[in-house]
C-alpha cells in the first residue's frame, strides 16, 4: 500500500456526553452534559488507472483539446439564429442546471440574448470576461443546452 494513494475524507459529527454521576451518591449532577464537536475520518485508497494515450483511441472517442472545443462552441453560438423570445428567456433563466457561478453567468447572458439585450457575440465576450474558469463555463453551457435539446 502506497501512502501517496490514500486520502482521508472527513465528516463532521457531534458527540453528546451525558450528565456526570456523583461518585458518592450515585446520582446525576444536573447540567453537566457536554456536546463535543467531533470529526470522523475514513481512509480511502485510490486506485491507480493507467492513462490511455489519446492517439490509441478511435477518432470519435478522443477528447478534443480545450482550445478546439472552445472554438467549436463559439462558432456554434455565433452561427445560431436567435429570435427574441421573453418566454424562452425566462425559461432559460429559471432552468435548473446548478448553482455555481458559471451556471448563473451562462444562464444570465443566454437569457439576455433571448431578451434582445445582447447579441450572441456580446454575450460570449461578457461571459468570458467574468473571470470564471472557461472549463466550468463550457460545462454550464452544455448543461443548459442539454435541458433545451
Amino acid at each position: 500500500m502506497d501512502l501517496n494513494d490514500i486520502t482521508i475524507t472527513n465528516r463532521r459529527g457531534m458527540t453528546v456526553l451525558p450528565d456526570d454521576i456523583d461518585e458518592a451518591t450515585g446520582e446525576r449532577i444536573p447540567n453537566t452534559a457536554v456536546v463535543k464537536d467531533t470529526q470522523f475520518g475514513n481512509w480511502e485508497e485510490e486506485e491507480d488507472f493507467e492513462e490511455i494515450e489519446q492517439d490509441a483511441l478511435a477518432p470519435e472517442d478522443q477528447v478534443p483539446e480545450f482550445e478546439v472545443l472552445l472554438a467549436d462552441t463559439f462558432e456554434e453560438i455565433v452561427s445560431t439564429d436567435f429570435d427574441v423570445s421573453p418566454t424562452l428567456a425566462y425559461e432559460i433563466a429559471s432552468a435548473d442546471i446548478g448553482n455555481s457561478r458559471a451556471d448563473a453567468a451562462v444562464q444570465l447572458f443566454t437569457s439576455q440574448v433571448y431578451n434582445g439585450e445582447l447579441t450572441a457575440e456580446e454575450a460570449f465576450q461578457s461571459v468570458v470576461e467574468t473571470g470564471i474558469d472557461p472549463v466550468d463555463l463550457l460545462d454550464s453551457f452544455y448543461k443548459l443546452q442539454e435541458v433545451f435539446n
